[in-house]
């Protein structure tokens, strides 16, 4: 009797404690999970907290010097002090959480402010980057044909391919609704930028990730300021446009955005030379008196107003002139120097003859 006794209470002991032990674990997944859903809520906020944040700065770029065996924790601190990223910790902890702990690498790099931190961890640590993935930088004012001459090029995909998918693909952005039906419909909205493509990119996928960056680059802001000058989105990328492929030197973008102002204000025509080399898709040093009777929508020298559509793809910059044209009384332009860009501004109409016999300029 005693014998059985001391063996329930044993058995008794042992199931006690194993009961316990199985409490204890299941307490502890609990509190494992608790921690988790937390951190990972934590981060989802913290992430989306941040993006809203770098949506809402002014766009600037920002060059960024790196020594070697950088840490985290000190690349934080110098985002944080240049305004790339709004809180130092928080990037860290975003870091972490994705499993970036490695020292940076030394080098020159060039970021803006309205980088997001994934797009920040592309320039910084392209070490990271999957090694099947591909770089490809999309350089301001090139045509749909352009980009898809250069992915085939890079052989990503195919250009006709691309320039097909370009017409005929669906893609969910509302923007594109305030984009009149046309041929070359999303000429001017594949934003020029750098970008990391996997290796199997398809065309829609890369055409995606350009109209996003459009949707982020041209915000609200953009849309206001577009509507106190009286004009659609599609009419400031049309501006654009033409100021990306006549202009080359920054101080002067503004000056020539507000000649295309002027001209459209006193019914003149734009005649605007880049906007007869998109229609004959090729770089002539000098246009021909033919060339300026050519039957298009895009012909500025026949037809009065805007062309049917942009002529290739503006950056910010560009952008930001067309929607803030420098107040002058400019009708005219002249390239004073092919090399540098350099253009002579006037209102006067003699003066611009004179200055296209000085610097042998027939348009």
């Amino acid at each position: 009797m005693n014998s059985m006794k001391k063996y329930l209470f044993k058995t008794a002991n042992i199931l006690g404690f194993m009961v316990g032990y199985a409490l204890n674990a299941v307490i502890l997944l609990v509190c494992a999970y608790a921690v988790y859903y937390a951190a990972t809520n934590a981060f989802s906020a913290g992430e989306e907290f941040t993006r809203n944040s770098d949506a809402e700065k002014e766009f600037a770029e920002v060059t960024v010097e790196i020594e070697n065996e950088t840490s985290l924790a000190d690349m934080a601190q110098i985002l944080e002090e240049k305004g790339l990223v709004y809180n130092a910790y928080i990037y860290q902890f975003e870091n972490f959480l994705k499993g970036y702990r490695d020292p940076y690498n030394a080098g020159t790099y060039t970021l803006n402010t309205q980088m997001d931190t994934t797009e920040i961890n592309s320039t910084l640590r392209e070490v990271i980057v999957p090694s099947t993935d591909r770089k490809i930088t999309i350089q301001e004012g090139r045509s749909v044909k352009e980009i898809a001459a250069y992915l085939e090029s890079e052989g990503i995909v195919k250009a006709e391919d691309f320039i097909q998918t370009c017409e005929h693909g669906d893609f969910k952005y509302d923007f594109l609704r305030d984009v009149p039906y046309r041929t070359n419909r999303l000429e001017g909205y594949l934003f020029p930028d750098t970008y990391f493509v996997s290796e199997h990119a398809t065309s829609s996928e890369i055409i995606d990730k350009m109209l996003y960056r459009f949707q982020q680059m041209y915000d609200a802001e953009s849309a206001t300021r577009a509507m106190e000058l009286g004009l659609s989105m599609d009419e400031t990328i049309i501006i654009a446009s033409i100021i990306e492929k006549e202009i080359k030197r920054e101080e002067e973008r503004a000056l020539a955005s507000s000649v295309i102002f002027n001209r459209l204000n006193t019914d003149m025509k734009l005649q605007m030379c880049s906007t007869i080399l998109y229609v004959l898709e090729k770089r002539k040093e000098r246009l021909l008196d033919e060339d300026l009777e050519i039957e298009s929508p895009y012909n500025t020298y026949k037809n009065a107003g805007l062309p049917i559509g942009p002529i290739g793809n503006p950056g910010k910059a560009c952008i930001d002139a067309a929607l803030n044209p420098q107040e002058t009384d400019y009708l005219y332009f002249v390239v004073k120097n092919e090399e540098t860009g350099e253009h002579v501004f006037t209102a006067d109409y003699n003066e611009f003859t004179d200055a296209k016999v000085l610097y042998n300029q027939k348009y």
